[in-house]
């Protein structure tokens, strides 16, 4: 698959890379994309999913949000599809794509009274999501498979000093 960038993506020569590199994000701060066996970049090759946090420079806190981002590389628009409170540090909220340009995965929390981690199935293009009952971890290609591990138990097997504030 061949990408067509817009122009106002710029090129990121600092590096003296061997192939062209772009900036997709050049106006917007603390964005990342999954990095595993998926791709952060659309079926059709005309989007990009990265996750963009709030701040850079410490863990986020308990509830707090990023923004779920979709760069259109054809034109370099940037468009916040929602916030989400279901990310961490390393792989965001976990933004991926399904079966087409029109299906998109990424974890939200509810933080309610109980905190209930679950993924959102959206059409970035009109906007119309629905909540699945489990967070992804993993969406098959075709869209119609998703996995995930548990993440309200992961707390009782990792130490972690948000799960002991909420304990505590």
């Amino acid at each position: 698959m061949q990408i067509q960038f817009a122009d106002s993506l710029p090129l990121c020569p600092e590096f003296q890379p061997a192939v062209d590199v772009r900036c997709a994000t050049p106006d917007l701060d603390g964005c990342l994309h999954r990095f595993f066996d998926t791709s952060p970049i659309s079926p059709s090759g005309s989007y990009l999913a990265v996750t963009r946090f709030r701040c850079e420079n410490r863990l986020p806190a308990p509830a707090e949000t990023a923004e779920v981002v979709v760069v259109d590389l054809t034109t370099g628009e940037v468009d916040v599809v929602a916030e989400t409170r279901g990310f961490e540090t390393q792989l965001g909220a976990q933004a991926q794509w399904g079966a087409t340009d029109r299906e998109f995965f990424f974890n939200d929390t509810d933080t309610g009274r109980v905190w209930r981690p679950f993924a959102i199935v959206l059409d970035p293009l009109t906007g119309q999501r629905r909540e699945l009952q489990g967070p992804v971890y993993m969406a098959s290609r075709n869209g119609l498979l998703a996995a995930s591990s548990c993440l309200l138990r992961t707390g009782a097997m990792q130490y972690d000093t948000v799960c002991l504030r909420r304990s505590t």
